[in-house]
Order: structure tokens, then C-alpha cells, then sequence
């Protein structure tokens, strides 16, 4: 299934929750995209709220750690849910609890070895072809 098709796939799904992550990987990826440092100024961002188990087990092999909606909150700041919210149309609610999803998501697909690798992913484009991996069929 190509990247277009696969976010065309999730934007006209009848699953609520495709349809809410369809509507804020644009807005997550253009967050990401102009976050300090990119993915890897995010991932610094964790670590350094004191998150660095959970992230870590992102990027690890192994299964991923839950992070609460007020703890994304508070590592990824206001200003950038709130861009989040405006860009996507969903409420805050909404997109922490996406985000819950998404993140984890993303950072596994960035760290494919259980080593995350900056240079994996680079741009949006790479970003938006992690992303789509969620709406993918088992």
C-alpha cells in the first residue's frame, strides 16, 4: 500500500480513532518538523523531564512504556499541543491521547535496530512514511 493511500486509507475510516490520527499526523509531523532539534531535540526533551526510561523503551526493542496525557503535556510544552490542536481541528483531550499512540509509534520506527538513529529519519516526508506504519493492517 503506498503512503498516500495508506493516510487516505485512515482520514476515510470508519474507526473514530484512525480518523482523529489521521487528522493529526499533518499537524505532527509539521510540529515535529519545526520542534528544536527535530525528533531528536523531542526525544532530549523526555530525558530530560525525567523521562528517559519511558523513551527509552521507545526506541528499545522491547515493548513500550505508557506516558500520561499531562506528562506529554508538560514535556512537549503548551505552545506546541496547542499548535497540535489548531492544526488538526481535534481537542486537546484528543490529541494527548493520540499522542500516547503516535509517539511511541514513530520513535520505534525511527530506532528499527533498538538504537535510535537521527539520520533515519530527516525530513517530513520520512516522518509522515514512520507515521503511516499505524494505520497499516496486521
Amino acid at each position: 500500500m503506498s503512503l498516500l493511500n495508506s493516510v487516505v486509507s485512515a482520514l476515510s475510516s470508519a474507526d473514530a480513532k484512525s480518523k482523529e490520527q489521521g487528522a493529526l499526523l499533518p499537524a505532527l509531523i509539521q510540529v515535529i518538523s519545526s520542534y528544536p532539534g527535530g525528533l531528536s531535540g523531542l526525544i532530549e526533551r523526555f530525558r530530560a523531564g525525567g523521562f528517559g526510561e519511558v523513551v527509552s523503551s521507545w526506541i528499545s526493542q522491547g515493548s513500550n512504556q505508557d506516558i500520561a496525557q499531562q506528562d506529554l503535556l508538560g514535556v512537549m510544552g503548551q505552545p506546541a499541543i496547542t499548535q497540535l490542536v489548531n492544526l488538526s481541528g481535534l481537542t486537546q483531550q484528543s490529541v494527548l491521547e493520540n499522542l500516547r499512540i503516535m509517539l511511541p509509534s514513530l520513535i520505534n520506527q525511527a530506532s528499527p535496530n533498538g538504537q535510535f538513529d537521527p539520520s533515519h529519519i530527516t525530513d517530513a516526508s520520512s516522518l509522515l512514511g514512520g507515521l503511516t506504519q499505524l494505520f497499516r493492517k496486521p
